[in-house]
């Protein structure tokens, strides 16, 4: 059977991944219309290696391009449509500093969900990670309000980085003093639609 090329761009998603997340809302708040294509990356199908090598998500195909980073990803529509970042420099990079440390939260978060399926997981790892992940929150919060509101792209990311982690590590997630701004950005409409399923 010949598979049928898709006219439009195409995202491979976990529901659940917080990277394709903040992909999924940044295109939809840009208008860009696309295709997801949802997969269980404990079982992906041989169409989604041929794309991503690393098997890993998100992962942008148009054409011949095939970007495989939500970081690179929300570049590549950034040099499009000159609406993911800031244009003021310095307000530009400290929005861009919180994005990192939510982004940061994201994959610590993940590895501490990964390590705790293992069936001896290492306790000091487990600590080392949520020390992190603390660090990272109070730092986030120690920022202008500012920089997240809008929302901006740091906004919606520190949304996606709380929610996540209340998904996996919920114990964890209750230690967190979350700022005022975050139920404002949380009611936009990209984000409540992307929001992942319950486990």
């Amino acid at each position: 059977m010949t598979r049928v090329e898709s006219a439009l761009p195409y995202l491979w998603i976990s529901p659940r991944s917080p990277f394709a997340r903040r992909v999924r809302v940044a295109l939809k708040r840009l208008g860009i219309r696309y295709e997801e294509r949802p997969i269980n990356v404990f079982d992906p199908p041989a169409e989604f290696r041929a794309d991503a090598p690393l098997g890993l998500v998100p992962v942008w195909v148009a054409g011949a391009l095939k970007i495989a980073d939500s970081g690179m990803i929300l570049e590549h529509l950034e040099d499009h449509t000159w609406n993911i970042w800031p244009e003021d420099p310095p307000f530009r990079a400290r929005v861009r500093e919180a994005s990192v440390l939510a982004t940061g939260i994201m994959t610590a978060s993940v590895t501490h969900f990964l390590e705790r399926e293992h069936a001896t997981p290492d306790p000091s790892f487990l600590q080392e990670h949520e020390t992190a992940i603390l660090r990272a929150f109070e730092r986030l919060n120690s920022l202008p309000e500012d920089v997240f509101q809008g929302p901006t792209q740091a906004g919606i990311d520190t949304v996606i980085a709380v929610e996540y982690l209340a998904l996996r590590v919920p114990e964890l997630a209750k230690k967190i003093s979350l700022p005022q701004w975050l139920e404002k950005v949380s009611s936009l409409p990209e984000l409540i639609e992307t929001r992942p399923p319950a486990l």
